[in-house]
């Protein structure tokens, strides 16, 4: 056992230090200083200076009064037919003022305080503004409006970023709005937690079940083969029964997916119209009366009206019948798609319409939430054995087909952040986590309000103002109130936005979102042409539709970063720092020493053997078993003179005799160690010497010599 512990012993103290190791923990909350630092990437940089331009606002198709406006218009019909609108104020004096009212501003306010980190309404701004002129608005005098311009692209980054004014959810899908500052003169850094604005859109994307299939004859797809439409399941396993719509209430929930199914439906059942697989409703026959379809069948599309890019990668649009091209043309030689019941543009117009569950018509309100509606086409599937990155002349390739919607949803989220340096610099301020804030019961979630214009409104007359309010507002006449954790933005979206005709971000970037989404205009490739990274991403999110949905996500998300910028700065009453600055608790970090266990094997193998030699040690002294007189004795047992007394004169033991006793019984006895082994010497002469010695001595003699044998080998 003895050489085993000093191995041990010898490779532990060579081990066992190496598990040591550096680590940081958080220590206990304190009170830090807070102070502004500046993105030095291209979003710093790229944020307009002209964030005190005054908010304005644009009503109507035709420029009328907004809420809250002092002005009036004045209609007048003259007996041609014709008909002028006239926006005065109650001297007459033609203004056409597109200022905000204050008291707006003061209502979508209110429901945050200067000391909380949650930003309102009016704490959102454009990230690039610039002045525009017209001499029928604002009295020809200058105002701002949205200059729009992408900074970067964000959509591949997969992680939650901090950029100017904003926490980007580059994951899910979000933006979060904070003015960032960092504390100073923590040695170590520290972490914080702080609840912020979130704005998240949410998207349900439908497979219809039908595909896009062709094979390449060409490499640039110029000559591709025949283009077919497959039917997936998408006509011979399609509901025939018409999408229930149930619109009470929904505006607290949504109706996302309920929105995606019925576009899904409607665009299924116009094309199966189109292409004659069955009928629509007629005077003499009910919708669905045959069905020209299976699993698997391909329907032939004209190749001249497909786009050979498009075929290659990712398709987002508006119009839902875009990609027939064809659709529209009602009178087409019978060699091409039959389309014998005359299925055109207003058909497939319509399904923007049932997908979106409100119209221009509708009065604005927060009943009527804005959803964007599109149909997105996947990136191509290689059906054939083959590389899926490679458009090899002879393959085959499918493209999938879905139909989407996309709400905007506000809500708090509790956003946990560190920060490892001391000199106040952006680069190392970092997202730990971002959770859904949590609220113990109902009266402690926020009370969202909507603007309530009474009914004079229309959704194509003005996108509401939204926000937190105070409670004094919550049974105000013209302020619409729910108290939960989140609300579903109000507005209406027919592709178009009215960001670059009045400043008022927190109404409009719903609007310019969806229309990055839906109607690219091609200022951001989104569709993974010029970016094989993007391609490969959007091929395998646009493998199934619940994947397919984290695109709109995200193509919404880069769009509102590069659009929007939080500008809320935090202040505390009462507190005597620097101009600018704020104090606000965080975990400081700190350093602490740990060890990886796993280096301490052998020391810990070593300790339990020195502890097994140490309790057997212990278990004899507590039984007698040793002490210091029975070491003694057995110290004793290991002299020389006293095992030759004993065994060759055969007294009685001298083992447990004192030095001085074994010294004055035994000591002037004399040994002869010449023969060959040990013997006694009696007289002067040994036992082998002396004559007529007895037959013990010699048996003693036999003993000894026996036992010095044994010894000796």
């Amino acid at each position: 056992m003895f050489p085993a512990i000093g191995i041990l012993l010898a490779v532990s103290s060579v081990v066992s230090p190496l598990g040591l190791y550096s680590a940081k923990t958080t220590g206990n909350e304190i009170l830090a200083t807070f102070e502004y630092a500046a993105d030095p990437s291209s979003f710093g940089y790229g944020t307009s200076l002209l964030m005190k331009a005054s908010w304005s606002r644009v009503c109507g198709f035709i420029q009328r009064p907004c809420p809250y406006s002092n002005e009036i218009q004045v209609t007048t019909t003259f007996p041609n037919g014709t008909t002028t609108f006239n926006t005065t104020t109650p001297s007459g004096a033609d203004q056409s003022n597109i200022t905000l009212p204050s008291i707006l501003q003061e209502i979508f306010s209110s429901g945050t305080a200067s000391n909380s980190t949650i930003s309102n309404s009016f704490d959102i701004r454009w990230r690039r503004q610039k002045t525009i002129r017209l001499e029928y608005r604002n009295s020809g005098n200058p105002f701002a409006v949205a200059g729009n311009r992408n900074i970067r692209s964000l959509v591949l980054d997969n992680a939650i970023l901090v950029v100017e004014g904003l926490v980007v959810d580059a994951v899910n899908g979000g933006v979060g709005f904070r003015n960032h500052t960092v504390p100073l003169g923590l040695k170590h850094g520290a972490t914080w937690v702080e609840d912020l604005l979130f704005i998240e859109p949410e998207t349900s994307c439908v497979d219809t079940n039908l595909t896009l299939d062709y094979t390449v004859e060409n490499t640039d797809l110029s000559a591709s083969g025949a283009l077919f439409l497959t039917d997936r399941g998408g006509f011979v396993n399609l509901n025939k029964t018409h999408p229930d719509v149930d619109y009470e209430d929904d505006w607290r929930t949504t109706r996302i997916y309920q929105s995606a199914y019925r576009a899904a439906w409607k665009h299924n059942t116009l094309t199966a119209f189109w292409f004659n697989v069955s009928n629509p409703p007629t005077s003499t026959s009910p919708p669905w009366s045959f069905l020209n379809s299976a699993m698997n069948k391909s329907l032939k599309i004209r190749t001249t009206t497909a786009n050979p890019i498009e075929l290659q990668t990712l398709v987002m649009s508006h119009d839902f019948g875009l990609y027939l091209a064809g659709a529209y043309d009602v009178d087409l030689p019978s060699t091409m798609s039959p389309n014998p019941w005359a299925i055109g543009w207003s058909n497939y117009s319509s399904i923007n319409s049932l997908c979106v569950g409100a119209g221009e018509d509708d009065i604005a309100n927060i009943t009527n939430v804005i959803i964007g509606c599109g149909l997105m086409r996947g990136v191509p599937q290689r059906t054939d054995s083959g590389s899926q990155l490679e458009f090899d002349i002879g393959s085959n390739w499918s493209q999938k087909i879905f139909a989407c919607a996309t709400g905007i949803k506000a809500s708090i989220k509790t956003v946990t952040f560190s920060y490892n340096r001391t000199d106040g610099q952006f680069e190392s301020l970092a997202v730990v986590d971002a959770q859904p804030k949590t609220y113990p019961n109902q009266a402690s979630m926020p009370l969202w309000g909507v603007e309530d214009t009474g009914g004079h409104f229309f959704n194509n007359d003005l996108n509401l103002i939204w926000g937190l309010v105070s409670d004094v507002y919550e049974k105000a006449l013209n302020v619409s109130t729910v108290r939960q954790p989140h609300l579903y933005l109000p507005g209406w979206f027919d592709g178009t936005t009215q960001a670059e005709s009045e400043n008022l971000p927190v109404s409009d970037l719903g609007t310019m979102g969806l229309a990055a989404v839906y109607m690219p205009t091609g200022v951001v490739d989104y569709t993974g042409q010029s970016s094989l990274a993007m391609w490969i991403r959007w091929q395998q999110l646009t493998a199934n539709a619940g994947t397919a949905s984290l695109i709109p996500n995200l193509i919404f998300t880069d769009a509102l970063a590069s659009a929007v910028v939080g500008t809320k700065k935090v202040r505390n009453s009462g507190d005597s720092v620097m101009e600018g600055a704020f104090r606000a608790p965080v975990l400081p970090v700190a350093m602490i020493v740990r060890y990886h266990w796993q280096f301490g094997i052998p020391a810990f193998i070593t300790l339990v053997m020195l502890l097994t030699i140490g309790i057997s040690i212990l278990a004899l002294l507590c039984t007698g078993g040793l002490g210091i007189k029975k070491l003694k004795e057995r110290i004793q047992r290991l002299s020389p003179g006293r095992i030759f007394t004993v065994y060759l004169f055969q007294e009685e033991t001298s083992f447990a005799l004192t030095a001085k006793e074994w010294s004055k019984r035994d000591g002037e006895k004399q040994i002869d160690l010449a023969g060959e082994a040990p013997t006694a010497v009696h007289g002067g002469l040994s036992d082998t010497d002396a004559a007529g010695k007895g037959a013990n001595d010699a048996t003693v003699t036999t003993r000894l010599r026996t036992d010095f044998d044994q010894n000796s080998n």
